[in-house]
């Protein structure tokens, strides 16, 4: 089943700063939360689950994308960010409760914007897609409390 963008919503952007799969994905991520979180408001139990598991393949599609050139300790690190959205995601479904989307769908915001080239420091004549990565190996990456308690 192929989800369709919506560009009217304010978390699918009209620039992406990322490479095109990775934006695609990210796109992807956000409509799949946004459909769970209008499943769990009418009680759809199957459009949740649904939802939550292409949601779930968009995260990861979109940690593939990014993690595959590196190794190591970013690596790891990146792999323990986008796990805690998986958990984010998963929480949807077992609590039948859209603030988890929200949260998922605020970081991934937070890091998707993060991968944009900085006005200080990079020169406009970087694509897109160099920028990212050079970006995420000398760069610190932004600080987000993970809180793993569900409330």
């Amino acid at each position: 089943m192929t989800v369709a963008v919506s560009r009217t919503s304010p978390h699918v952007r009209a620039w992406s700063p990322a490479p095109e799969p990775a934006a695609k994905a990210h796109d992807r991520a956000v409509v799949c939360l946004e459909e769970a979180i209008r499943a769990v408001e009418s009680s759809d139990t199957m459009a949740r689950q649904r939802a939550v598991q292409q949601a779930i393949d968009a995260v990861t599609c979109l940690y593939l994308e990014l993690g595959a050139e590196d190794r190591g300790e970013s690596t790891k690190s990146l792999a323990d960010f986008f796990g805690y959205i998986v958990g984010r995601v998963l929480r949807i479904d077992i609590f039948d409760d859209t603030r988890f989307a929200y949260q998922a769908m605020e970081i991934l915001d937070v890091f998707y914007d993060s991968l944009s080239p900085s006005a200080a420091g990079r020169a406009a004549a970087v694509t897109p897609c160099k920028a990212a990565t050079q970006r995420r190996r000398d760069a610190p990456a932004a600080v987000i409390p993970l809180d793993t308690t569900p409330r």
